[in-house]
């Protein structure tokens, strides 16, 4: 029964945070806020989302699967609305149904979960770096986060080299003997399709990946300097705001609201920073997730899936 209510969490959290600002603040705030400065900082979100599908693009090259790249941006950004409302945003592998017309299911999950994978391997190693420059903050957390990030590496070891038999053995295990057969193909697909990708790939990718959050990261902080918050440098903010994004992943609130406040407050209040600016700055935040929203439900619209089905 709780079940239903764990994204009411993030929701009452930001109503307990709001209650303790200043509203009175927030005015003199939006009064400084430049309309023209503020539509540029914001503009910088679209050649991330460009970036984004390029990157999709490039990974599905490696197999072999050729979209021109406008196609491939209106499959990316409809997937990216479906993960928006999704927990940890796990609806983003919904991609791979535009795929699953003309190839098996094993091949179209490769490109889609490796271009997930970078996202999510940026957003730890940069995540513990802000953990670290945070340390007093989260002394406990360090050493979680370490665990995490070495067993992380492993899995992803063990997944290379070894992966396939003991995959194999736990999917079947769980798996209904009638569908084995059909899956058999798509796990032989999943795996023959890792094997594609060379180091230069990985590091390329990578690098894309880097520029995403990079220019993300400067949108955000180009803001927070339009409203005042100029005693932190561009280092600690963005390694704060890959913790936030982290945090924000967790299944306790809906596209981060509450969770994401509560870890910034956490964090820029070190700095001296007041509550209302960091709110508004994690409400930047979400300003650009719906933005990225909205340009998605129009890719959808111009793209849907089920006529791909």
């Amino acid at each position: 029964m709780l079940k239903k209510f764990y994204y009411l969490f993030g929701f009452f959290l930001l109503v307990v945070l709001l209650l303790k600002v200043d509203f009175r603040y927030y005015k003199e705030i939006i009064k400084q806020v430049s309309i023209l400065k503020f539509s540029l900082i914001s503009c910088l979100c679209f050649p991330s989302l460009f970036l984004k599908a390029y990157r999709w693009k490039v990974l599905m090259s490696v197999q072999n699967i050729r979209y021109s790249f406008w196609d491939s941006f209106l499959m990316y950004q409809s997937s990216t609305y479906i993960g928006t409302f999704t927990p940890g945003r796990i609806g983003e592998v919904w991609k791979s149904f535009y795929l699953k017309k003309d190839h098996s299911l094993g091949k179209s999950l490769v490109s889609t979960l490796l271009d997930r994978f970078f996202d999510m391997f940026f957003l730890i190693c940069f995540g513990l770096l802000g953990i670290f420059l945070f340390s007093s903050l989260f002394e406990k957390t360090i050493l979680f986060f370490i665990i995490f990030l070495i067993l992380f590496g492993a899995i992803i070891i063990a997944v290379k080299y070894f992966g396939k038999e003991l995959f194999r053995k736990i999917f079947y295990f769980f798996l209904p003997k009638k569908y084995q057969e059909k899956w058999h193909l798509s796990i032989k697909d999943f795996f023959s399709g890792i094997r594609q990708y060379k180091m230069r790939h990985y590091l390329f990718s990578f690098f894309i990946t880097s520029l995403v959050w990079f220019i993300f990261y400067l949108s955000v902080y180009l803001f927070s300097l339009e409203i005042g918050i100029n005693q932190i440098s561009f280092l600690f903010f963005s390694s704060a705001l890959a913790v936030g994004s982290l945090i924000s992943l967790l299944p306790f609130s809906v596209l981060g609201i509450g969770t994401r406040d509560a870890a910034l407050i956490i964090m820029f209040s070190s700095f001296g920073v007041r509550k209302e600016l960091i709110i508004a700055v994690s409400m930047y935040v979400l300003f650009l997730t719906l933005v990225s929203s909205v340009v998605g439900f129009f890719s959808l619209m111009k793209k849907p899936i089920i006529k791909n089905g």
